[in-house]
């Protein structure tokens, strides 16, 4: 036994134990519920001036476990309303959806009721085992077996869970009862004994009287002890003596590691975190747990298939140690945290990095294993020899050298360097598609982070431009990647444009690994935004309007004028002051945009002549200059309404924000008839090209002109034209050799 608690003092030990003290769910916790009398621990529930009142006790914080046999013996004295549980739980439950290994989970190892809903059945005569993970809201899951047992609501029974590496098992008095890997948690749970309250819920109704006085002890339960037995590999470091590792005064039980040890750092290591390994010491797997920092020197340290842990971690880990990698393993580290290996690593394990940590390799690693990076970040700080693959949720990064190929796969990602500085790989290098290559930049003195050494490097994927300072501009110059040589092509960059009227040129990717800043010219860009049936975002062109005091009335047609799409149109028949419909489109900053409206009908025979005088006012926020008037009568009826195809332009807006608010307020009109809010169209307007300036020196001829458009050049005034490849903005130096050469400028 490494920990329990058998409560035969005369209150609860704080070292072991804190109660949950304010509101939860139908009764307020308090530490008045728990007391340890005669033995046992005893948890009440009772009611006074309406209130209910219960408790719940919590190792957290003294002391966790993960792996190993759990047993308690209890008694259950329920009534409807209120259910009594020994449960475990991870304190990072549902923290990452779907990675119930990392996040953990909820073990209920037995909830007991007297009543189901509605007080329907009594259940006093079992309990229920389940498993929750994924957090408790709507990706919650749950595996569980109902009620069962037998005979378990009359005096004490046993109650027993046996979490191995693969399962959870559990029985009730000795018997097993069910196994099962739902949800199954790698990492360290905290113990817990609740009585809760939640009237006409799962365990029924709260009687209408309560629960009886504070003492009376018509509801509780009683727990006669707790028990831990740790898998006899474990053991257990303390340091209460010294940082020696083969001291036994600084192991649980003076229990030294041997050779298939699974040695474990966690609430019991209160003293020496900085261990000295001696020579050759071989265990099977390491697990730094909720301790103080641990840092462990000397070796050479060589750890089998168990691998090493810290899911559960609470601080770094430091291995300065010769780490030997004698079969295949994994590593595991918790979010934020990190493993850092400064020593060599060697051994003929294959390793699997995993976890949302970090894993630092700041050593020579001459391992023969491959190294397959599945999540987190192996950051590659010294000389790595290994292949690497990187999957998943995988990030491989770092500032040495790596001589193994890299291979970075759908879902993976690449992030060479720290900062702004350079990974060098002296092998081939594969991005494949799918996988995500994210290069920091400074866009002030054109400094990137870089790969370098490649003898080939296959482009493919996202690339990434993650500008740490400064805006990009027409100029800028990255040098990205050095390699012998170049192939494939990445499928998308990120931002899709480096700012308004620039763009990436990649023609030197794949012949020196150099990507550029380039002015580019702007297309036409046309957004229609369409009214839905109610306030649906459902469809193209969308996010749809959105109502303010609008019926709910939707009309047969809509508007047939180009760019529509949507069958129906949402009108209203009554306004008020604040009667208003909203758009937000999603346009380029910067940019200026021709503002136009337009309407459906309600039949073939059916015109707007009803509503000729409707008058709105048009408001826009996230803009730098707008010319919408005060007051538009743009929705109002005309000749012709009958079947409608015609847009009517209102103004401009020139938005600061890529989703700019327009919103139309009723102010008169629509004493009777209908006001439709059918699709709001923004067109860009482009500038039209200005001047341009030739001038000549010798036999050359230079032109000059301000902003971004196409230069066009033919042999004929007439045409045809065609563009000059890349250029967009002054100057331009004349290159053709023609005798005669016309130009001109095009948006």
């Amino acid at each position: 036994e490494v920990w329990g608690d058998e409560f035969n003092g005369t209150s609860l030990d704080p070292s072991k134990w804190w109660c949950w003290v304010g509101p939860s769910q139908g009764a307020i916790n308090t530490t008045e519920a728990v007391t340890v009398t005669n033995g046992d621990l005893v948890i009440e529930t009772w009611s006074a001036g309406g209130q209910n009142y219960s408790g719940i006790i919590s190792s957290a914080g003294r002391f966790h476990a993960r792996f190993g046999y759990f047993e308690s013996s209890i008694e259950f004295f329920d009534t409807p309303g209120e259910w009594s549980a020994y449960w475990f739980q991870s304190p990072t439950e549902g923290e990452y959806i779907g990675n119930p290994a990392e996040s953990g989970d909820e073990v209920d190892v037995c909830e007991h009721r007297f009543t189901t809903v509605g007080d329907e059945t009594n259940v006093d005569y079992g309990v229920q085992t389940s498993v929750h993970w994924d957090g408790y809201s709507t990706s919650e899951k749950t595996a569980t077996t109902g009620v069962i047992g037998s005979g378990l609501g009359t005096g004490f029974h046993s109650y027993g869970f046996l979490w191995t590496t693969t399962n959870y098992s559990f029985n009730y008095d000795d018997a097993p009862v069910w196994t099962t890997n739902a949800g199954f948690s790698d990492r360290t749970e905290v113990f817990m004994f609740s009585e809760e309250v939640a009237s006409n819920g799962w365990a029924g109704n709260v009687p209408a009287g309560g629960y009886g006085a504070f003492g009376a002890g018509t509801t509780e339960m009683l727990v006669d002890y707790i028990r831990y037995y740790a898998p006899t590999t474990m053991v257990f470091w303390t340091g209460g003596v010294s940082g020696d590792w083969t001291n036994g005064g600084n192991w649980v039980s003076n229990m030294v590691p041997t050779s298939g040890s699974d040695v474990v750092f966690d609430y019991l290591s209160v003293g020496d975190m900085s261990v000295t390994v001696p020579q050759n010491t071989v265990v099977h797997s390491i697990s730094i747990q909720e301790t103080p920092p641990v840092s462990l020197s000397g070796g050479p340290l060589t750890v089998n298939e168990g691998g090493i842990d810290l899911y559960s971690t609470v601080n770094n880990g430091t291995i300065a140690a010769p780490l030997v990698l004698g079969s295949n393993q994994t590593w595991g580290v918790a979010g934020n945290l990190a493993l850092v290996v400064s020593g060599s690593i060697s051994g003929s394990g294959n390793l699997v990095t995993t976890g949302h940590g970090l894993v630092v390799m700041a050593g020579t690693n001459s391992c023969a294993g491959s190294i397959s990076v599945t999540n987190g970040m192996l950051e590659a700080n010294g000389v790595v020899g290994p292949a690497i693959t990187v999957s998943g949720q995988g990030t491989l990064a770092g500032q040495g050298v790596v001589t193994g190929p890299v291979t970075i796969a759908t879902g993976g990602a690449f992030s060479p360097g720290i900062g702004l500085s350079t990974l060098t790989i002296r092998n081939v290098v594969t991005l494949q598609p799918g996988s995500t290559t994210v290069m920091n930049v400074d866009a002030s003195d054109n400094s990137s982070a870089s790969a370098v050494g490649m003898s080939q490097l296959a482009f493919g994927g996202t690339l990434v431009m993650n500008n740490q300072a400064g805006s990009f501009a027409a100029g800028n110059t990255f040098k990205l990647f050095d390699a012998a040589s170049y192939s494939g092509a990445f499928s998308a960059i990120t931002p899709a444009n480096p700012g308004l009227y620039l763009g990436w040129d990649t023609s030197s990717l794949t012949s020196n690994g150099t990507i550029r800043v380039v002015n580019v010219a702007v297309y036409k860009m046309t957004n229609v935004v369409e009214s839905r049936s109610g306030n649906s975002t459902a469809g193209a062109n969308n996010p749809a309007f959105s109502y303010t005091g609008f019926s709910s009335t939707i009309s047969a047609t809509k508007s047939s004028a180009p760019g529509c799409t949507s069958s129906s149109s949402r009108f209203t028949t009554t306004v008020f002051p604040t009667t208003a419909f909203s758009v937000t489109p999603t346009l380029v900053a910067g940019l200026t945009y021709s503002v136009a409206v337009t309407w459906g009908y309600n039949g073939s025979t059916l015109s707007y002549d009803e509503t000729p005088a409707i008058v709105v006012k048009p408001r826009v926020t996230g803009v730098s200059a707008s010319t919408l008037p005060a007051t538009t009568a743009a929705f109002s009826s005309g000749t012709g309404a009958k079947t409608n195809n015609v847009w009517e332009t209102i103004g401009t807006i020139t938005p600061n924000v890529t989703d700019p608010v327009l919103t139309f307020t009723w102010v008169s009109g629509l004493s009777s008839g209908r006001w439709y809010a059918d699709a709001v169209r923004f067109i860009s307007v482009l500038p039209s090209p200005g001047s341009m300036t030739v001038s000549q020196t010798g036999g050359t001829a230079f032109f000059n002109w301000s902003g971004n458009f196409y230069l066009q050049t033919a042999k004929s005034v007439n045409g045809p034209y065609t563009n000059v490849p890349g250029v967009v903005s002054g100057p331009f130096t004349n290159y053709f050799t023609d005798s005669q050469r016309y130009f001109r400028l095009q948006q």
